[in-house]
């Protein structure tokens, strides 16, 4: 991405947290919203910090099975990356893929598009188990079909979406990049090559689908994993004496998780506030406590998974710079 792209993603990301910030905070009295911080318990807050670091280790794990039939990684290693790639995601929106992929091509010497690839099956296993746990919501609190009906089917569209890709990719890859380097006969010879090979090389990092007894165990890691940001937005709430129910807490996440897909202020400032606001407003919450929960979730999730990656990336693990 150019620096001009990135600036542009940078001041878009800015608007819309700026937009939503203020949707989530119109009706605020400073009064009221200081009262709700008032008696914070660190506690909770503690716990919201480690159910993220937990997200962290889960979501490596992950990786490394979806990682496989490209290379075999260092689990160490990967967790260091995934917190670099969270802290970048959270500083300019979707940055984070890019330099996972990057890091480990390097590290590794494999193609940075099979990387790439099996970036995209993390993100329809994501999707897949948000989509999931909306409809067992659905299914059990039918109050939450108003913000998370539409939200279902956006996660479901994006989840056929990602799986017909996967199986083209997988079974008619290699024919593609063949008409690929038709297409692209008049270009010189040795981009031309370079890129029909990670064309043909990115079939290796969707391999994973192949084999459909990982499947299940992939798709449990992705619920373990979303587990932990609902353990985190459920202890943001605890942390200012809100007991905030599971329903309601799914809901802020299936929220943000949407939200991000769009540009995003650093820290997911705005999208955060608008999420809680909305999805713990269905449950009756009122909005000063919603959003104090929110500014919680930020200062002990987001801004620490910032400082988290900085850190990893800082002392290095192997990453290079």
């Amino acid at each position: 991405m150019s620096l001009k792209s990135r600036v542009i993603v940078v001041l878009a990301g800015l608007l819309i947290g700026l937009a939503f910030l203020w949707l989530s905070m119109r009706t605020i009295e400073p009064g009221s919203l200081r009262r709700a911080l008032e008696g914070l318990h660190y506690g909770w807050a503690a716990l919201a910090a480690v159910a993220a670091i937990l997200f962290v280790v889960v979501k490596a794990h992950r990786w490394r099975l979806i990682l496989r039939p490209v290379v075999a990684c260092n689990l160490r290693f990967l967790n260091c990356l995934v917190a670099a790639g969270i802290a970048a995601n959270l500083v300019v929106a979707h940055t984070g893929e890019l330099v996972r992929a990057v890091q480990v091509s390097r590290h590794e010497r494999v193609a940075a598009s099979a990387v790439l690839a099996t970036i995209g099956v993390e993100r329809v296993l994501d999707i897949a188990a948000v989509l999931l746990l909306v409809a067992a919501v659905l299914a059990y609190a039918p109050k939450f079909s108003g913000p998370l009906a539409s939200t279902a089917i956006v996660l479901a569209a994006c989840v056929s979406a990602g799986v017909g890709l996967v199986l083209l990719w997988l079974y008619a890859g290699e024919r593609a990049a063949g008409r690929m380097s038709s297409l692209l006969k008049h270009m010189p010879r040795r981009p031309r090559d370079w890129f029909v090979r990670q064309v043909s090389q990115s079939r290796t990092g969707v391999e994973i689908a192949r084999n459909p007894g990982a499947l299940p165990r992939l798709l449990a890691l992705s619920l373990a994993q979303w587990a932990c940001i609902i353990a985190c937005v459920w202890a943001s709430c605890m942390a200012i004496g809100l007991a905030a129910s599971l329903s309601a807490s799914v809901a802020v996440l299936a929220l943000m998780v949407v939200g991000v897909t769009l540009p995003t202020a650093p820290g997911y400032l705005g999208t955060t506030q608008l999420a809680f606001v909305v999805g713990l407003g269905v449950s009756g919450v009122p909005i000063e406590q919603a959003f104090a929960s929110s500014l919680v979730y930020s200062l002990t999730v987001n801004l620490f998974m910032m400082l988290l990656g900085a850190a990893a990336w800082l002392l290095g693990c192997g990453i290079k710079a």
